[in-house]
């Protein structure tokens, strides 16, 4: 607003081919880091161990279009960038809060455990349903209600279950909290 009514033309139209240029910089930086991160591990190192450089530059390439749908996708069908922060914030909450946690205090965690910690965080949290971009619920917490929705803290619960995944998926019998280790029995 103030580039359009505060400034000359000339300012103004300069003034926006900035702000619009930033925007796409970031847009296509988290497109390509989205892609790069899907095409090196999870393609090469779960799904094609002996792929070629240049094969996995190829899924790359795809996955930038793939990533790029989606996110075009989801911004045509949400009206309102707040409801999409917090969006992101709930599943940073659910999914990631607990792996970063058991990374950094518990020795002994695995893949197998951050991976089932992951799905039935993401399977929990999604059921549970986000009336802000119409995805609808499908399971019912207790104190579900159809004029209020859900009233349960289930993206909590969600989070709590992802964790205790992890945990309960250690590999050794004994598990480091904080540099003391402890003995299971």
């Amino acid at each position: 607003m103030v580039l359009q009514y505060l400034t000359p033309t000339a300012v103004s139209f300069i003034g926006l081919g900035a702000v619009s240029a930033a925007v796409m910089s970031s847009a296509d930086s988290s497109i390509l880091s989205a892609s790069s991160m899907f095409s090196r591990n999870i393609y090469k190192l779960i799904f094609r161990q002996k792929a070629s450089e240049k094969e996995v530059v190829c899924v790359m390439r795809i996955a930038i279009f793939g990533v790029g749908a989606a996110a075009t996708a989801m911004a045509l069908a949400v009206d309102s960038i707040y409801s999409l922060w917090a969006l992101c914030s709930d599943l940073v909450y659910v999914i990631l809060f607990p792996q970063l946690c058991c990374v950094i205090y518990l020795d002994g965690t695995n893949t197998y455990g951050s991976f089932m910690g992951y799905v039935l965080g993401l399977v929990l949290r999604v059921g549970g349903g986000e009336d802000k971009i119409g995805i609808p619920h499908l399971i019912e917490y207790p104190y579900y209600n159809d004029t209020d929705g859900q009233l349960f803290p289930f993206r909590t619960l969600s989070m709590v279950v992802s964790f205790t995944t992890i945990v309960l998926c250690l590999t050794r019998s004994s598990f480091c909290l904080r540099g003391k280790f402890y003995r299971c029995r």
